[in-house]
């Protein structure tokens, strides 16, 4: 997710990589992390990084684990350890206090910036928080092959054991909405009005691509293949993708936007709702191939005749946190941009389609995620047991 600065979960401004962020220290005697292997360090510049370019994961994954990594230095610092490499007793005890409460990743700094009188709130990492914290020390270890046995420690076995017992496995994840509640809200968007044609079309294409709020806003204009069927008239849309959080290489990827009939017509199918906005866009003179599919929407005069609405269409790219808060926007707080993804999962099993069908758009690589990414409301929704009489 892109953030402004001192918008990480704990306030403070990102790193540019994951190599920088071990090496941010709060003394010269509290060094977060060794220099390179020897080997490495004598690597040319072009080579040190692809070295550490392999080392990437995917921007959100590598934010994440800069803001976990900055976690675990605070929390050696206070117990006055050595970091790295971790001890297998220090990391039982790091687990320990993730699942105890303690004070939030968000409140370390800027919360003491801001309200220096109040108490800072406290809260405790659920199960998948604390995997994640334990994968950002192991990628720290491989950064800079130091030996670690991590989660193959049986003392770290056994305390994690503990917390699944203790606290849950379980995610709530994000709430997902019928296809009946979206095709409700789509009908009250006005497509004279630039944002809300904006909105209506990033709903539709987040719904039917099940994109990823980092892929949806990353979409350009030369990413779009109209398909169009022998006697001209437009089929659908493929989506091209470059890059997505589980394909970091480049390989081509896309998604179908299809052309379907629904109660609404053509003003709520995904595929002729792109295609008059992009008509829009090019009467609009935003005709350049590289241009964002999604921007941010300016507010103007609406005593100009053009622009009865008071907005008009920008330049700056939607950034995916605009992903979310439109989608709160449109069907409340406990929505967020990940449930465009998960409705998508959820209502296509509930029409009964097979697990393949829909990893073929959603572009995860095992079944489990799928049933994962289900979120029916309710014991009688797709119950096998209603299939009888």
């Amino acid at each position: 997710m892109k953030r402004s600065a001192a918008t990480t979960d704990d306030g403070e401004t990102p790193q540019t990589d994951l190599h920088v962020s071990l090496q941010v220290s709060q003394s010269p005697s509290q060094t977060l992390a060794p220099a390179l292997p020897a080997y490495l360090a004598g690597l040319s510049p072009k080579a040190r990084a692809l070295y550490e370019s392999g080392m990437d994961g995917a921007p959100n994954t590598k934010r994440a684990y800069q803001s976990d990594l900055r976690h675990f230095k605070r929390w050696c610092a206070r117990e006055g350890l050595t970091p790295f490499p971790t001890a297998e007793g220090d990391l039982a005890n790091y687990i320990s206090y993730c699942v105890d409460l303690h004070p939030l990743d968000a409140t370390s700094k800027h919360f003491a910036r801001t309200r220096p009188d109040a108490t800072a709130p406290q809260g405790s990492d659920g199960y998948a928080t604390v995997l994640r914290r334990l994968a950002a020390i192991r990628k720290a270890h491989d950064l800079f092959e130091l030996p670690y046995t991590g989660q193959d420690s049986r003392v770290v076995q056994k305390v994690l054991n503990g917390v699944r017992r203790t606290t849950g496995t379980q995610q709530l994840g994000a709430k997902a909405f019928t296809f009946q509640e979206l095709t409700t809200v789509l009908s009250l968007l006005n497509e004279d009005n630039p944002q809300e044609f904006r909105n209506k079309v990033l709903l539709l294409v987040g719904f039917f691509g099940a994109f990823r709020r980092s892929e949806l806003v990353a979409l350009n204009l030369h990413d779009l293949q109209p398909l169009v069927d022998g006697d001209g008239s437009l089929s659908g849309f493929v989506l091209h993708m470059d890059h997505a959080k589980t394909n970091q290489t480049g390989e081509k990827m896309g998604k179908l936007l299809p052309r379907i009939e629904t109660d609404g017509g053509a003003s709520l199918c995904p595929a002729r709702t792109l295609e008059r906005y992009l008509s829009s866009l090019q009467q609009q003179g935003f005709v350049e191939p590289a241009s964002p599919l999604f921007t941010h929407c300016v507010k103007v005069s609406r005593k100009n005749p053009r622009t009865p609405y008071g907005v008009k269409r920008g330049t700056n790219r939607l950034g995916d946190s605009s992903v979310n808060k439109i989608v709160k926007e449109y069907f409340g707080a406990e929505y967020s941009a990940h449930s465009l993804r998960v409705s998508f999962v959820t209502e296509a099993r509930r029409r009964n389609s097979d697990d393949s069908s829909i990893m073929s758009q959603t572009h995860h690589k095992t079944v489990s995620m799928i049933h994962r990414y289900t979120r029916f409301q309710h014991i009688t929704d797709h119950n096998a047991a209603l299939t009888f009489g």
